[in-house]
């Protein structure tokens, strides 16, 4: 009878001991959020954050996206200005391959290098830029997500993926700039052109001329006559 009650004492104490393992491990509420929805142009590129909110013990997280190959994975870079997940202590990778005739499928993931506390709590672990081709609209779906401790169990369970859509569109052609409705002032030197002289004095003038020009020869005449006679 000892034995059984010493027996069901440690059945129980085992359970209760594997629960709170199961709880150290997988806490609840975690989630990774992949933003904003974008607008882009075709033949240009975009980029998107990918966060991982409330997870404790963080040492490796991945997500395996789906979305129209009229956009495609380009680079994916760890950031280096936050204490949750440093790229400097990490390893942030990915890999992009054809899904089907219409669709890529691209598995991006980081993990932290040996001997780096692991990540607990919220914050930006990567950005991922994509590049886009053609006019349409993408909405980019998580199929798989994985968030794990230093043992690869799972950190957080369990765990919600939220995705952007993606509009490609022509932007439309800048208008050209309004003229102003009233004139404007403009700085500088003014001046007024004279009105020309006019000439109306000319004509007494040139009568004296003529009167002058046909005296002149008459008393030049008379005089040489006068002194033929003296003569």
């Amino acid at each position: 009878m000892k034995k059984l009650i010493v027996f069901g004492i440690m059945l129980m104490l085992l359970a209760v001991y594997s629960s709170a393992t199961i709880v150290a491990n997988s806490q609840t509420g975690g989630s990774i959020v992949i933003s904003p929805d974008t607008t882009a142009a075709p033949n240009s590129t975009f980029m998107l954050n990918l966060t991982i909110n409330n997870v404790a013990n963080m040492y490796g997280w991945s997500v395996t996206l789906i979305y129209q190959n009229i956009i495609s994975l380009d680079l994916v870079t760890g950031v280096s200005t936050t204490a949750f997940f440093n790229s400097a202590n990490a390893f942030v990778s990915f890999e992009q391959e054809d899904f089907n005739s219409s669709y890529y499928r691209g598995y991006v993931f980081g993990t932290l290098l040996n001997g780096t506390p692991g990540s607990t709590g919220s914050g930006l672990v990567a950005q991922l830029n994509f590049a886009t081709t053609s006019i349409g609209t993408v909405a980019i779906s998580c199929v798989d997500s994985e968030v794990e401790n230093n043992l690869t169990q799972p950190v957080s369970s369990p765990i919600t993926v939220t995705t952007p859509t993606i509009t490609i569109a022509t932007p439309p052609p800048t208008p050209p700039p309004t003229p102003p409705t009233t004139p404007s002032s403009v700085g500088g030197i003014s001046f007024s052109l004279a009105k020309p002289p006019t000439f109306d004095y000319l004509a007494p003038i040139l009568a004296i001329i003529a009167f002058v020009a046909i005296l002149l020869p008459t008393v030049y005449f008379k005089g040489i006559k006068r002194r033929k006679k003296k003569q």
